[in-house]
């Protein structure tokens, strides 16, 4: 049963912050505001860097962010 919930409250996060992507992207929220809401699910959830590193992992994968190399450190940018 624990289990379940862990992975139902992390489909929830995910579903967060792709949603929040979404709407950044389609100019519904500023940049500020993105980062804002997505610091707060972070602070919220308890969501870790971890999480947030395999959110952008699966961006990456489904085609929406792509790893720019001209970046000193790992960058993404948008397909």
């Amino acid at each position: 049963p624990f289990d379940k919930n862990v992975e139902r409250t992390q489909k929830i996060k995910d579903r967060t912050n792709l949603v929040l992507y979404y709407m950044n992207d389609q100019g519904k929220i500023t940049e500020e505001e993105y980062t804002a809401a997505k610091k707060e699910v972070e602070e919220e959830s308890g969501v870790s860097r971890n999480i947030v590193s395999n959110i952008i992992d699966k961006l990456v994968e489904i085609g929406i962010l792509e790893i720019d190399t001209t970046y000193a450190k790992k960058g993404y940018k948008y397909n």
